[in-house]
């Protein structure tokens, strides 16, 4: 009998451990430590694997910060070393946020690409770029469209694709979605490549359980390709930061599949609210305007 009960507890540990690591998506995902990054950290001039420059600055305890939330500024954090030309799965956590509970921007980037460390105009990082970019959009530029921000966009460029800042990205975007990750301390984001066939993102906030923000299929991403991030701001601001990042690699993706069941949310701006709101600009205007010519008449009869 206490064989019996042993040989049960076994298996039913063993049956959480694989629903555990199915959950968590790692598969036969393994860490590697030169794209792995934690705090403490020791060095804040000099992180080991990585370059920071820009704007961005570290703080010993708890984050790397691409830009503070002040006008005008940018910053990027990079590996050093290629990410391995193989399936991987990179998570981070990130917050952004500032002082300004209206709108604020600009945004900040995920990159695997192979061109590292050099500012630019696309969230912080170069133009015209190679390798994937996930964009985590803080201000809507384009008033053609009416999806509703923060947005999530996914591009891939191939070295001669402009991104169209103008347009958020529209004319060239694979995949995207609405979150709001804005002001939220803890918000995690989990990018799963699995070579030549898909890219998925997934995120969390606040401890709740794990939604997928798109899934792409057909996938194929350039060789020599760097870890990056990079946050920029400009009239309008915001503080991007990056608490923690976690790299895993596989030869072989075992199980794990894409969830492309699940379409990406975009979540649209009520047309009504907008027309509702020109109403009240123009009805403020025109009280206005009535209210100057009835005191330009009662001054007029003074005199």
């Amino acid at each position: 009998m206490r064989s019996i009960k042993l040989i049960y507890h076994i298996f039913s540990l063993y049956s959480v451990a694989s629903q555990f690591k199915e959950e968590t998506g790692k598969g036969d995902f393994e860490e590697t430590t030169p794209h792995s990054l934690y705090p403490p950290f020791v060095n804040v001039f000099d992180i080991e694997n990585w370059d920071f420059g820009g704007d961005a600055i570290v703080d010993t305890y708890s984050h790397i910060r691409l830009t503070p939330d002040n006008p005008s500024k940018s910053g990027y954090l990079w590996s050093k070393d290629y990410l391995p030309n193989k399936n991987w799965q990179v998570e981070f956590k990130f917050k952004v946020g500032g002082i300004s509970k209206g709108l604020s921007g600009d945004g900040f980037a995920f990159w695997a690409a192979r061109e590292r460390a050099i500012s630019g105009p696309v969230f912080g990082s170069k133009d015209y770029f190679n390798g994937l970019g996930i964009f985590f959009d803080t201000f809507h530029n384009a008033m053609t469209n009416d999806i509703e921000f923060p947005y999530i966009s996914a591009q891939i460029g191939d070295g001669n694709m402009h991104y169209d800042n103008d347009q958020d990205g529209k004319p060239t975007e694979k995949s995207g979605c609405s979150y709001d990750f804005k002001n939220h301390n803890n918000v995690k984001a989990k990018i799963t490549y699995v070579k030549d066939v898909s890219l998925e993102l997934r995120l969390q906030k606040d401890d709740d359980d794990w939604t997928t923000c798109f899934a792409i299929p057909n996938v194929k991403l350039p060789e020599n390709i760097y870890l990056g991030f990079s946050g920029l701001t400009g009239q309008l601001h915001d503080q991007h930061d990056i608490n923690y990042v976690t790299t895993r690699v596989a030869e072989n993706i075992g199980t794990y599949k894409a969830d492309f069941a699940s379409q990406p949310y975009v979540k649209h701006s009520s047309h009504w609210g907008k027309l509702f709101l020109i109403f009240v600009i123009v009805g403020v205007v025109a009280l206005m305007y009535v209210g100057y010519q009835s005191q330009q008449k009662k001054a007029r009869k003074r005199f």
